[in-house]
């Protein structure tokens, strides 16, 4: 092999494929090419990490050992010897550049290349990439408004359509599922790909009406009176539009499938023709049916993506995705800003290429085109390794077509196939091989298995590289009537099986590997119910955790205090002995919630977390204690605008996903997670998964890899009505599905290093036929046969005791002190370093000091005053026709209100002074507003700066901010009173000198906050319930 060519790698599961990687990047750097004209990229950032590690131990390794130098340098595609490569200098170069390595994932240089080329792509600066909780509150947000502004009408067709004829669940629910599972889709196509024609002609009813009154006349002459009811059943179903249930069953049902024969009584040949008609309207029927769904489901997405796409560019955000599609578009700009963009990168190293999607082949084909223009040297090369039995991110638009796609456009690559495996024994293998090389043995595939005769006509026979010792067994679990049981049932078995391996006290690893992240939790709990401690890996919410949710229900009852079902959680929790009752208060008395909110401002939320937690010792284990930290560690890098809104942090913690990576030997993860990993033995718990799902949507794609033609799903009866491109549609997408199916079950069998454990499902009675699920078909492939008994061993090879040359798990005395748990956050001192008052302190000027930052509520609802604001709080722009959805809104944040509210709706809606305020009319006018291209509505907005040597920090009810250019140029300030003003307004002057000093606070804040001269900072108070409107001048201006 020519040092340094252009090589593609087909690599088997253990065979080494990074070492091959790590082989490339260590020759490289031998050849003289510096780390930083290296481009190494893989599909996350945990393998990214592996990379760049294994290149530095074996690079460590050879600088220490003269042994390991020579064997590290018999790898290398070099021509120099072993004398003339300075390891060390290589080692601390790549120390050096650390920073500067190009070691990671598409994703993250897409986003690198997007910033760099930022203002030619028309991106705002300072622009970033979505956290999970700022995609979901933005993905809501765009839901509203598609629910908002759309036609009632049209949106109740679109949902019954996608829902295929029912709506059950809320409206916001049915868009959202809609919007997840084609999404991607529709960015990757346009309006023509789902506006597909299946038949050019619509047929009128009176068709199938002249075709049903032929029928009826020839039924009459058949003379098998059985036949004759049949198909007199099917014209009663089809004049009554029944149609879903005509073709399920009768004559109709057995002439769509093929079948001479009704009830063992041939169909004469005259039925058949009479009954081509009736077919052909229901397939054109149909095939209608199935255009205006398709087109409503890209209306529903088109509407969505332009408000989702409006929401990122007002927040300055982007996906992932969208970074991916700024690059995909670099042949739109002029070509030396792309060469600038490429000038240091002269070798690309692509890993795990099998799940490479479209946008990012289109991102990338540019550098692999630009680094292929002449054979691979130490100038330029190409390195790509993948494995398409590995490909299991299709769920994400990863396309293992693209791996062909690649070697297809590179003329000249070297290719090479590993088969051996460094990682597995050979009984792990000879089980793997035997499935793989079987797949067609169950005998209930139907149209699948020509799909797995494909793959097991690919598959390449493993073997193994070193000597293990193995074993495998499959065992069924208890059996169980439900599928949800079932699923506990083996769990169940693997605890035990855990606890077995365990006991034998050698120093193995252990992975337990699940489909779903939801199993996870249950089979973590059920390890620690008979303490075993188990790594769990993959991510889930923390809310699942008992005494996280201690302290989230605290946190709410700050923000609501009236939550009777949130106070009854914490008085029977821990965080009772913390509680402060006054004799009329059934809650938090107001004088402890006042403290509370000085607390937190004071402290900080993740400060203030961590003194809550202090009253939960005594009561957690170490595992809830690590949940608690990692709680703690979202507080303190969770933004806000206002910190009061506890119900943001509520949510983002309901969002996130959190891992618990430890070095317990017991590892839970998904197989997802899985990949790249291996362990000492596998088990793998539910078998159960169906081999065929239901999709939504069924795709036919182009030589591209992009869609050609998308459709709506329509079930098994319907399809043979339905023309052969619809069915061709059908049968890529159930092959993709199977596809990704065998992949996954691929990895996951070959993460198992020595023993491989299989816990199946078993049910009370034998199943007629063979289950279509990956347990039928692991069983036939090995045995032949299927067994569905419980409690039994349905195939075990191997040696059971493979562990015994392992070495004994050594206990590890530590004698050091224990480190405290968490942080050390204890305060260095109480004292401020600044004097701090708030906005609303300076009222009356230097007559006046509040003793209180917040207004607490009072025992048994908000005073009115705070009421008010609450209230307020909920308005963006002021449209009375949405009153009542105001009010609503308080009660979903279960906030008490009264009457008095609707007086204070109908007092501005019959006052034009206050109604104007709320509308962006009202800034059209404002000449500080003059040039505005946008405008933005902050509410009770946290306002902190230090004016004139005081510290500053409170709330402005209202900030109306004007863009221009993305830019803010111009704010004003609203603040929301209710005072008494006498029946004249007599006092209305003394009330606004009153507030001046106020206001005149916010401004300065607020001017220091912005960047922005406080001259372009207007203000006014708002009598809501007097009606008025003052504006606010200050000795600033």
């Amino acid at each position: 092999m020519t040092p340094l060519q252009h090589i593609l790698i087909r690599a088997s599961a253990g065979t080494g494929k990074t070492f091959q990687l790590s082989n490339r990047y260590i020759s490289l750097l031998a050849s003289g090419v510096p780390p930083t004209s290296i481009l190494a990229t893989t599909f996350t950032r945990k393998a990214a990490g592996e990379i760049r590690d294994r290149i530095l131990e074996r690079l460590s390794d050879a600088v220490l050992a003269p042994e390991a130098a020579t064997e590290l340098f018999s790898h290398l595609e070099i021509n120099q010897t072993v004398s003339d490569f300075d390891f060390e200098h290589w080692f601390l170069e790549m120390g050096r550049q650390l920073h500067r390595l190009n070691i990671g994932t598409l994703d993250s240089f897409f986003s690198v290349w997007t910033s760099k080329l930022a203002l030619e792509f028309g991106l705002t600066p300072g622009w970033s990439i979505l956290s999970s909780t700022e995609y979901e509150n933005l993905v809501t947000s765009a839901i509203s408004d598609v629910i908002q502004y759309g036609k009632n009408t049209d949106l109740s067709r679109l949902l019954i359509l996608l829902n295929k004829g029912t709506v059950n669940r809320s409206v916001s629910k049915n868009v959202h599922d809609a919007i997840d599972n084609v999404r991607a889709l529709y960015l990757q196509s346009t309006k023509t790909v789902w506006d597909q024609l299946l038949n050019q002609i619509n047929l009128p009813t009176e068709y199938l009406q002249n075709a049903l009154l032929e029928l009826e006349v020839a039924a009459q002459e058949v003379e098998k009176a059985q036949l004759t009811k049949g198909i007199m059943a099917d014209i009663v179903l089809l004049r009554g539009e029944q149609f879903s249930k005509a073709i399920g069953q009768g004559v109709l049902k057995k002439i769509i499938e093929g079948s001479p024969n009704y009830s063992r009584i041939e169909i004469p040949g005259k039925i058949v023709s009479l009954y081509r008609p009736i077919l052909e309207y229901l397939g054109n029927r149909y095939s209608r049916e199935i255009h205006h769904q398709a087109l409503a489901t890209y209306d529903l997405l088109d509407r969505f993506t332009n408000s989702f796409d409006n929401l990122k560019r007002a927040a300055s955000k982007l996906e992932f995705s969208d970074a991916t599609n700024y690059i995909a578009r670099l042949h739109e700009l002029p070509p030396e800003l792309v060469s600038r963009l490429n000038s240091d990168i002269r070798h690309l190293l692509l890993d795990e290429f099998q799940d490479t999607s479209v946008p990012q082949w289109n991102a990338i084909s540019h550098l692999v085109a630009e680094v292929t223009k002449l054979p691979g040297s130490s100038q330029q090369s190409l390195f790509c390794v993948g494995d398409t039995k590995q490909a299991i991110y299709g769920w994400r638009g990863g396309r293992r077509e693209i791996f062909q796609t690649l070697s297809d456009s590179v003329e000249g690559i070297h290719e090479d196939q590993l088969i051996k495996s460094f990682r597995s024994s050979n009984v792990v293998l000879d089980f793997i091989n035997s499935v793989f090389m079987n797949l067609c043995n169950h005998d209930r595939l139907g149209t699948l298995t020509p799909i797995l005769r494909d793959w097991s006509k690919d598959f390449k026979e493993h073997t193994a590289a070193r000597d293990l010792p193995g074993y495998v067994l499959y065992r069924n679990a208890s059996p169980a009537s439900k599928a949800t049981d079932r699923l506990t049932n083996c769990l169940h078995a693997t605890v035990k099986q855990v606890k077995e391996l365990l006991d034998t006290n050698k120093a193995i690893s252990i992975g337990v590997l699940l489909r779903k992240n939801g199993d996870i939790g249950q089979l973590i709990q059920l390890l620690g119910n008979v303490g075993i401690i188990a790594s769990e890996e993959g991510g889930n919410t923390l809310v699942r955790f008992a005494p996280i949710q201690v302290i989230l229900n605290w946190l709410h009852l700050l923000e609501f205090p009236n939550d009777s079902l949130a106070l009854y959680q914490i008085e029977q929790s821990p965080l009772s002995t913390r509680l402060r009752r006054d004799d009329t208060c059934q809650g938090f008395s107001s004088a402890q919630i006042n403290e509370e909110r000085e607390a937190l401002l004071a402290l900080g939320l993740g400060d203030y977390i961590a003194e809550l937690t202090t009253f939960l010792d005594g009561f957690i284990n170490s595992s809830q204690r690590f949940r608690l930290d990692q709680l703690i560690q979202h507080a303190d890098h969770f933004k806000s605008e206002n910190p009061l809104r506890l119900s943001e942090f509520i949510q983002s913690v309901s969002i996130e996903r959190f891992t618990e990576e430890t070095s317990a030997r017991v590892r839970v993860m998904t197989i997802h997670a899985s990949k790249g990993l291996e362990f000492d033995a596998v088990i793998l718990p539910h078998l159960e998964s169906a081999l065929k799902r239901t999709p939504d949507i069924v795709v036919k794609r182009k030589e591209d890899q992009l869609p050609g033609s998308i459709f709506p799903y329509r079930n098994e009866k319907i399809q043979p009505l339905l023309p052969d491109r619809y069915q061709a549609a059908v049968q890529e997408t159930t092959a993709e599905q199977l596809q990704e199916v065998l992949c996954v079950l691929y990895v996951a069998m070959t993460r198992a290093a020595q023993a491989l454990y299989m816990i199946g499902p078993s049910q009370p009675k034998a199943p007629k036929e063979v289950p279509v699920t990956l347990a039928g078909l692991i069983q036939m492939a090995v045995q032949g046969c299927y067994e569905s008994a419980g409690d039994c061993i349905v195939h075990e090879s191997g040696s059971r005791d493979w562990y015994a040359a392992s070495v004994n798990r050594e206990e590890f005395n530590d004698s050091r002190p224990p480190m405290p748990a968490g942080l050390n956050r204890k305060r260095t001192g109480d004292e401020q370093l600044l004097p701090t008052a708030s906005p609303s302190s300076l009222e009356g000027g230097e007559y006046f000091n509040a003793s209180a930052l917040l207004r607490p509520p009072s025992h048994d609802a908000l005073s009115f005053g705070t009421l008010v604001h609450q209230l307020f709080e909920e308005i963006e722009w002021w449209n009375s026709e949405e009153a009542d959805q105001y009010l609503q809104r308080l009660d979903e944040r279960k906030i008490s209100w009264d009457d008095s509210l609707r007086g204070i709706l109908r007092k501005v809606h019959d006052s034009t002074e206050v109604s104007y305020v709320l509308t962006p009319d009202f800034y059209n006018d404002l000449p500080s507003f003059n040039g505005v291209d946008q405008l933005l509505v902050k509410t009770e907005s946290a306002v902190t700066s230090i004016v004139d040597g005081k510290l500053i920090r409170g709330f402005a009810d209202r900030i109306v901010l004007g863009m221009r250019g993305g830019e803010i140029i111009a704010a004003d300030i609203v603040d929301y009173k209710t005072d008494v003003l006498g029946e004249m307004n007599e006092l209305l002057s003394d009330r606004t000198c009153h507030y001046q000093p106020q206001i005149a606070a916010y401004k300065a804040t607020i001017a220091q906050m912005l960047k922005i001269d406080v001259s372009f900072i207007s203000a006014r108070l708002l009598f809501v319930t007097a009606g008025l409107h003052v504006p606010i001048e200050t000795n600033q201006e």
